[in-house]
Order: C-alpha cells, then structure tokens, then sequence
C-alpha cells in the first residue's frame, strides 16, 4: 500500500505520497522501507524530499547518516536544514556549519518567493485540470474582452477555482 501511494506521482496525490513517507519513518528497521524512504530522498517533488529526510531524521537510524549527509547539499535549502537537525539528533555534527549559517542569518531555511513560485508554476503546468482551468480563464479573456474579466469576479479569497460557491 505504502509503494502504492508513493509511486502515484500526480499532483493531487501529494498528501497521500506525504503520508507514506512518514509511516516509513516509522518502519525504518526494515530493509524495504529504508530503500523507499531513499529513493523518496531523491525525488523531484521537493515536499516529498523534505519529508523523507525529516523521517529519515526522526528515526535515528544511523544506517541513515550517509544519506543525511548527502541531503545537506540538496537545491531547497529547507531539505538540507532538515538533513542537519536529524544529524544533529544523531550526534553527528556534519551538518553543523548549516545550522550556525542559519542562525547568523547567512542561510534561508525556505525556499524564497521566487523559487517557491517557480516550484508552483512548474507543478501547475504538470496538473491536467490546472492546465483546463488556465485554459479556460485565458479564453474567457481573449473571447470576451472586459466582461471575462468577470471570471476573477466569481472567485473569493482562499477558494480553489475549482470548488463551488456557497449557496450553489
């Protein structure tokens, strides 16, 4: 089930690839799981990285120290601060120069607004019914001039586009 959940890649299964990871961590005595919770280390989806080295962190498991190593060099800084702190936990200070750059404020543990952003755009571009509703907006817009603007009208704060609106 957990293999499952994991190689289902698509957008909106995050939540579900989320949760597998962490149930790993909590299974890391088995072979099985150590190699899912590693290639999870290595998967393109940021969140899922994150996750995986902060299980593999909370486990304590010092099979996981080469990994953790590794993953204090990964492009979203807040994947390597994770690698640190479960370093840390495990008495390994390899990561120690990471947390002291992060205190001094020489390094972010966030991604800042325009890698985030980008992240996003890339995984909107990757979503079929994101890509539907872009489509449809635009369309609204180039169609009918002024009144597609009447689109963004329709929307309230913190609602998907994709939900109803009340009372409907």
């Amino acid at each position: 089930m957990l293999k499952t959940a994991l190689s289902d890649t698509k957008t909106q299964a995050r939540p579900a690839r989320l949760d597998a990871v962490s149930a790993l961590g909590t299974l890391s005595d088995f072979a099985s799981a150590q190699k899912l919770l590693r290639d999870a280390a290595k998967d393109p989806d940021r969140y899922l990285r994150l996750a995986a080295v902060a299980a593999m962190g909370a486990s304590k498991a010092e099979t996981f120290i080469p990994d953790l190593r590794t993953a204090l060099e990964d492009s979203a800084p807040e994947v390597g601060f994770a690698a640190a702190v479960g370093l840390w936990k495990m008495h390994d200070h390899t990561g120690e120069n990471v947390l002291y750059a992060v205190l001094a404020g020489d390094r972010k543990v966030k991604q800042g607004v325009v890698g985030s952003g980008l992240h996003d755009a890339d995984q909107d571009l990757h979503s079929p019914s994101k890509l539907a509703e872009i489509g449809a907006e635009q369309g609204a817009y180039a169609l009918l001039g002024p009144v597609g603007f009447g689109v963004d009208a329709f929307r309230w704060p913190g609602r998907e586009a994709t939900e109803t609106p009340p009372g409907c």
